[in-house]
């Protein structure tokens, strides 16, 4: 979230913190750094670098030794200096709750008595942010950001001994709507982020985040279904995974019939969180516009078949999310990414076209 003092005295462009987004995984951290011209913006450089296994599991730093070393070695590479880096949605908390209208000075200590209504956390142990969503002659609905204070210190422990700062921490799902669904639209849209190591789900409606979950499929169970059942190598399978996935039409079905059953399962939960979402309108604080499309992205969302699999199953239209459409770019202009890539990228790009667009409509811990 942007400070008032932010909303009133905006930074001035020459003087601006660099715009970049910083993407922790289990497996990985992607880094994407936006620039912004007077025609537009673009891409200035990205870049991934692996982690091996057992440096962070769920969200949380194992081995901070070589967690750091690794950030040392992204400073140096990619010269940063200020990143905003997204939460593991594993370890973070997102909700809506209507308070009663009280002063702003007030706020967020009324948002603090309820805390605990909301999260398993003890409210001394937790380190929050809001946003205010709307204003009644009664009430105020806020839209909540929380985590355990001892993930969020370690994280920034550890940032600090690496020489990097970290203006800001936020949700995947919310950097990833940034780059998929723009502010002004008032349509209602499911997001699919399929990673390596789990998948996020979110629901965006008037271009904001109201519900997102972690899913268990992920690229790396797929994977590991055509490994075991093919008895093939793991790089093998990754690559029967994108080239061949879910095509109905070739002359070797046998990838598509072992991937159809952990595909037809995600579909399962996915009409689920549908149904759940169409249902539940009696909650006045979110606006339950019926879902009208499903937009995919992350690395594994390129794998062939599977959008039209799941438009098809889920009766409705799915597609490929393209970021660069909503990323307000020069004309003619072309980044040196590949859409492929792109989907990949999509939690660093909106994180980072984040520090462009700061409005204060988005909840952050800010730090």
């Amino acid at each position: 979230m942007i400070s008032l003092f932010s909303r009133i005295f905006p930074t001035p462009a020459f003087i601006r913190f660099p715009a970049v987004g910083f993407d922790i995984s289990d497996q990985s951290i992607k880094i994407a750094e936006l620039k912004q011209t007077t025609r537009g913006i673009i891409l200035r450089q990205y870049g991934r670098i692996s982690l091996s296994p057992g440096i962070v599991k769920d969200g949380k730093v194992i081995d901070g030794k070589r967690f750091v070393a690794i950030l040392q070695e992204a400073k140096k590479n990619f010269d940063l200096s200020f990143v905003r880096a997204s939460l593991p949605e594993e370890q973070a908390y997102l909700f809506t709750e209507e308070i009663p209208l009280v002063d702003a000075k007030e706020i967020r200590q009324t948002i603090e008595l309820s805390l605990e209504q909301h999260i398993p956390i003890p409210s001394r142990e937790t380190v929050f942010d809001y946003d205010i969503v709307s204003v009644t002659d009664k009430t105020i609905v806020v839209q909540v950001i929380a985590m355990h204070s001892e993930t969020i210190s370690k994280y920034l422990a550890l940032f600090e001994e690496a020489g990097i700062n970290v203006l800001s921490f936020e949700l995947e799902a919310q950097a990833v709507a940034r780059v998929i669904v723009p502010k002004t639209d008032a349509g209602t849209y499911m997001v699919l982020d399929i990673g390596e190591t789990s998948t996020g789900m979110s629901i965006i409606s008037h271009g904001r985040v109201w519900s997102t979950v972690s899913l268990d499929t992920s690229g790396d169970i797929l994977t590991k279904v055509i490994e075991e059942k093919l008895a093939v190598p793991h790089d093998q399978a990754e690559t029967l995974k994108q080239t061949i996935g879910l095509l109905p039409d070739v002359e070797n079905t046998l990838v598509r019939d072992v991937l159809l059953g952990p595909i037809a399962l995600l579909r399962d939960e996915l009409n689920t969180r549908l149904i759940f979402w169409h249902t539940h309108k009696n909650d006045d604080v979110i606006p339950h516009g019926k879902v009208e499309h499903v937009y995919l992205c992350g690395g594994n969302a390129n794998m062939k078949g599977l959008s039209e699999y799941l438009s098809q199953t889920l009766r409705l239209p799915v597609s490929l999310a393209k970021l660069w459409e909503v990323i307000p770019h020069p004309s003619h202009y072309i980044p040196d990414m590949e859409q492929e890539a792109s989907l990949g990228y999509a939690t660093a790009l909106g994180l980072a076209l984040g520090s462009l667009n700061d409005d204060g409509l988005d909840t952050s811990i800010s730090i």
